[in-house]
């Protein structure tokens, strides 16, 4: 598709249908920024407005209304729609306990608000990657996915917080890619909805909900196989929905989804994008390549450098608070000019389970220092990250909490819960995307394991997963070094020719087996 050759009238349609794609608002007025968008009146007063793009299904009992906001997967009964989920959910539910509880094994990429005699409640999936904002009760009952919408229905006044400002303005908040700390936003009286809490509409706190109890202690043989079970369930379920794009690199989540989707290959187009960055002799490129055609897969090497326009950028803005321009961002433009229709998996969530900030920076699993906590998250000494994560943790203590590790939920309500929940917000301008970890019970299952199986660089219990699944991808490297560089890897052949009478036998052998490296 190219705007440029639209008539006034299409580009008038085509940017109408942009602003604010695949978002809600929730609140006591409708929002209808046009014609098509969707209006559903709920109990006590509220009224919800959705994009076209967006899906929702809402059912009702005697007693309660539960709707799906996004869409939502059951990894254990593949074929089941999220019309079915959320009928029986409703129907099987008798109040937010029960609803919280039955949610607990499905993925995908929604937000749930349920409604009864008592209130209304809503809450995300396991990341919160279906992000929902809400505002103080001075402002009113709002609630939307981004701040962006929520200020075009009822207006937002900035935040004037010193540390806040000084926090924003640091030039290593650009250098993380704006990674955000912390429920509160750029607006007074607007925050974010961290995972693992719900929120009763018109109140000011959102509540924990997890993890409260202990977790499930198991054998590596079962959670290999539960985990197994869940992740080729979600590829199983979303496959008979749509068809997907999956990008391929030479890390572990990267491989072990690949293993998970092997039955639903010929549903899926695997793919590198160089964004206009990433040289060809880097590992995400050539490794790819090498292990798609050796696995026979349809593998597509794109590369998206074109030079993102004004009204883009301004679009993008508008949409989404804090929305960045970054290489990948142009990944989003070529999919938006490509009419691209087919749901992008992603690998999100996977860092949770990975001993993330242990492999990468040294920390301590044992009581970490909150310091120590906004090292982790790349804001070492940072008054407004330390207050944030000062606040979290004493929420954390106030719920009794203590079966999971704390850094273990800093990478899922700190990191992925903020900065990993950034990128599909953006990317809802072009397609949707799902993160097949996406999951509390497969999530879950994977903290069960010990740490020391969990660890980096070579990851035992997901080099289990993916012997399970797919074997033979394991004797691909794993985040190996660049190639030599084109310069002199031009020389190469003729290096190789001159050089190979003279090399002892073993030596030829070697290098043989190790010729990808060159």
């Amino acid at each position: 598709m190219s705007v440029a050759h639209e008539s006034p009238a299409g580009l008038s349609s085509f940017f109408a249908n942009l602003l604010f794609r695949r978002q809600f608002l929730l609140g006591p007025a409708p929002f209808t920024p046009t014609s098509r968008w969707r209006t559903l009146y709920l109990a006590h007063g509220l009224v919800l407005s959705a994009h076209p793009d967006l899906e929702v299904v809402s059912h009702s009992t005697a007693e309660t209304t539960l709707t799906l906001l996004g869409f939502i997967l059951d990894p254990l009964n593949p074929s089941r729609t999220s019309e079915d989920i959320v009928r029986d959910l409703a129907q099987r539910c008798k109040d937010l306990a029960d609803l919280l509880a039955g949610c607990e094994p499905l993925s995908g990429r929604w937000a749930l608000l349920l409604q009864n005699r008592e209130g209304s409640w809503i809450f995300t999936d396991a990341l919160g990657f279906r992000t929902v904002y809400y505002t103080s009760p001075e402002l009113g009952t709002w609630c939307g996915s981004q701040p962006e919408i929520i200020k075009a229905a009822v207006g937002l006044e900035r935040e004037d917080d010193e540390g806040l400002l000084a926090f924003v303005l640091n030039p290593r908040f650009a250098r993380q890619e704006s990674a955000w700390v912390g429920s509160r936003t750029i607006y007074k009286n607007c925050h974010r909805l961290l995972p693992n809490h719900f929120l009763k509409l018109g109140a000011s706190q959102p509540v924990r909900f997890f993890p409260l109890v202990p977790l499930e202690k198991r054998g590596v043989e079962e959670i290999v196989a539960a985990a197994v079970g869940i992740l080729q369930g979600s590829f199983a379920a979303i496959t008979r929905r749509t068809s997907l794009t999956q990008p391929i690199t030479s890390g572990w989540d990267s491989r072990v989804l690949l293993a998970a989707s092997r039955h639903m290959a010929e549903h899926i187009e695997y793919y590198v994008d160089r964004q206009g960055a990433l040289p060809e002799n880097h590992p995400d490129i050539w490794v790819p390549a090498r292990l798609t055609k050796k696995m026979g897969l349809n593998f597509v090497l794109k590369n998206s450098e074109e030079i993102l326009p004004g009204w883009f950028v301004g679009l993008l803005a508008s949409n989404v608070t804090g929305a960045r321009v970054l290489p990948k961002t142009r990944m989003i433009y070529a999919r938006l000019m490509d009419g691209e229709t087919r749901v992008n998996i992603n690998g999100n969530g996977s860092e949770v389970c990975r001993n993330y900030y242990e492999s990468r920076f040294g920390l301590n699993p044992c009581n970490p220092s909150t310091e120590e906590l906004a090292q982790g998250l790349g804001y070492p000494g940072m008054t407004f990250v330390i207050q944030e994560l000062e606040e979290w943790r004493a929420g954390l203590a106030a719920s009794g909490t203590n079966d999971v590790n704390i850094l273990d939920l800093l990478m899922w309500e700190q990191d992925l819960g903020t900065w990993g929940a950034q990128y599909p917000a953006e990317q809802d301008l072009a397609v949707e995307e799902f993160s097949p970890f996406n999951c509390r019970r497969l999530l879950t299952t994977l903290l069960s394991a010990p740490r020391e199986l969990r660890a980096g660089p070579h990851h035992p219990l997901y080099r289990q997963l993916i012997e399970a699944m797919w074997p033979e991808l394991l004797a691909f490297p794993f985040n190996p070094p660049p190639k030599l560089t084109l310069h002199f890897s031009h020389l190469l052949p003729t290096l190789k020719q001159q050089l190979r009478p003279y090399l002892p036998q073993p030596v030829s052998r070697w290098l043989r087996k190790r010729r990808h490296l060159f």
